[in-house]
């Protein structure tokens, strides 16, 4: 399958043997003896859409994606979604906890929660990845992994199609999915955690790799590789990111390779944090002519001390393309965008914060800002946004859930304390440690005594913990079945309020 992207109004391209010129000017499809294969119908407005080749015995067929969602939009109409709408791609319609566009992706039916059938995998089963995820080769693996710790390896060479999903975020009994609520952490300490590899081979044309939910962490991968490396040589790939992060890595955080000849490849990477790896954010090499797409969308990439930036790499032939929206990629050491050698590097940026690039990229931008985005404690993996942040409320709504008047930028939306309870007085606690594990201690000023009703609520406002007690100065809290994840813990006394954000690791 080859993807014809948005942004080319003309490629010369050779599939199965012969040459063709896509002119869409001319709006015809020529092979070398300039005999029409298919008529393209393309008015202004369809220039900005996304078309899908496919050669089928030497037939061309144009599929189309007018609403540039990641979904045909034949697909779309069969299975009841708006493909005039790119919000439907972030809805669930049938609440089996996989997005539409991963379905689209994974080829399964978004209106069956039963589609696709999944593989539950625990902690102590750990060892058992390598040969599911070997086993999406000519078929579909969704492999969904509970809330815990995976210290494991995994290389995974396919030599055919394969579709693969790895969804973490689950708790223990694969009753309820949070990520925030219930992380998984995938640790692959002597090496790439997941490298997923494509080597050059005519058998593969169409491979799909989801990851939802998982946080890669402390690797000490190769040089040029990333905790997850997915490097592919040979036909159209897509690949969705989604709610994971990608930290205190040894060298990148994630590594792409593109280097199909004159294949295509659709990237996304949504609501994930690139932050603090060793060598850098995001590496990737594009040759023999592939076209990626790459799409950022609420993503924050925050790397002080790398020593090759945000996104950094090499493009020799073909053509990279990296937009960001509602995105920060900002105090990268060395720059937010960093490439040693480029060949038609296009980066064109919406209502993202991101500051200085390296000289020569052809970059455009719209509503962008390049400052500080004020984070509440990056180098302690908090990446949300204090009060002040020029990011709250600087984005566009683009279908993902967002609280105030529109998206922040960057990966985490603020809370809005106003939906938990009135407020008279808010005022920050101190709490100690913070993130915690089992326990922790509020110190609160000892002028202050009395009763107090201590609550603890999630980002949404649902309350977990309600006590009365009567406190003076320090006192300790057990928050041993709390879920982990991000909470606000709200304590009134004497007509006063005291709010403050916690952690549970």
């Amino acid at each position: 399958m080859y993807r014809i992207l948005p942004f080319i109004s003309f490629l010369l391209i050779t599939v199965f043997g012969f040459s063709q010129n896509i002119l869409s000017d001319e709006e015809q499809i020529l092979n070398s003896e300039n005999e029409i294969l298919q008529l393209a119908v393309q008015d202004e407005n369809k220039r900005s859409a996304d078309y899908t080749l496919t050669n089928f015995s030497n037939t061309i067929v144009l599929v189309v994606d007018l609403d540039d969602d990641g979904m045909e939009d034949s697909w779309e109409t069969s299975n009841g979604l708006d493909p005039n709408d790119p919000k439907d791609a972030w809805t669930d319609e049938d609440n089996d906890q996989i997005l539409n566009l991963f379905e689209f992706q994974l080829e399964t039916d978004p209106n069956d929660s039963s589609s696709p059938s999944v593989i539950e995998v625990s902690p102590s089963e750990a060892s058992s990845l390598d040969d599911l995820i070997e086993e999406a080769e000519n078929g579909i693996q969704v492999i969904r992994l509970s809330t815990g710790n995976y210290n494991t390896n995994v290389l995974a060479v396919y030599d055919y199609n394969f579709k693969l999903m790895i969804q973490g975020g689950w708790n223990d009994d694969f009753s309820f999915y949070d990520p925030n609520k219930y992380p998984t952490y995938w640790n692959g300490a002597d090496d790439e955690t997941l490298n997923v590899l494509v080597p050059e081979n005519d058998d593969v044309t169409n491979t799909t790799v989801v990851l939802d939910g998982v946080n890669f962490i402390s690797s000490d991968n190769f040089i040029l590789g990333g905790t997850v490396g997915l490097r592919f040589n040979d036909g159209y790939s897509a690949i969705s990111i989604y709610n994971c992060s990608f930290n205190f890595n040894a060298h990148y955080g994630l590594s792409l390779g593109h280097k199909g000849s004159g294949d295509a490849a659709e990237i996304f990477i949504v609501n994930t944090v690139i932050g603090n790896n060793g060598v850098g954010g995001i590496y990737t090499q594009v040759t023999n002519n592939a076209l990626p797409r790459w799409r950022l969308i609420n993503t924050t990439i925050n790397n002080p001390n790398s020593e090759e930036g945000g996104i950094d790499g090499l493009t020799s032939t073909g053509e990279l393309r990296i937009e960001l929206t509602n995105s920060i990629n900002w105090g990268n050491t060395d720059y937010s965008f960093n490439f040693s050698t480029f060949h038609n590097v296009i980066i064109p940026i919406v209502n993202s914060n991101v500051d200085e690039a390296a000289p020569g990229l052809d970059i455009t931008t719209t509503n962008t800002i390049s400052d500080d985005p004020l984070f509440e404690a990056p180098m302690s993996a908090d990446w949300t946004l204090t009060d002040n942040s020029p990011c709250i409320d600087a984005g566009i709504d683009v279908g993902l859930p967002f609280t105030g008047i529109a998206p922040d930028m960057g990966a985490f939306e603020t809370i809005d304390l106003s939906g938990i309870t009135e407020k008279n007085l808010i005022e920050l606690l101190s709490i100690s440690p913070n993130p915690f594990y089992d326990n922790f201690s509020i110190q609160i000023d000892e002028a202050i005594f009395g009763e107090a009703e201590v609550k603890i609520y999630d980002l949404l406002g649902k309350c977990f913990l309600s006590e009365k007690r009567m406190i003076s100065g320090q006192f300790e809290m057990k928050a041993n079945t709390l879920p982990h994840g991000f909470y606000m813990l709200s304590l009134e006394i004497n007509g006063r309020k005291y709010i403050s954000k916690i952690l549970k690791n």
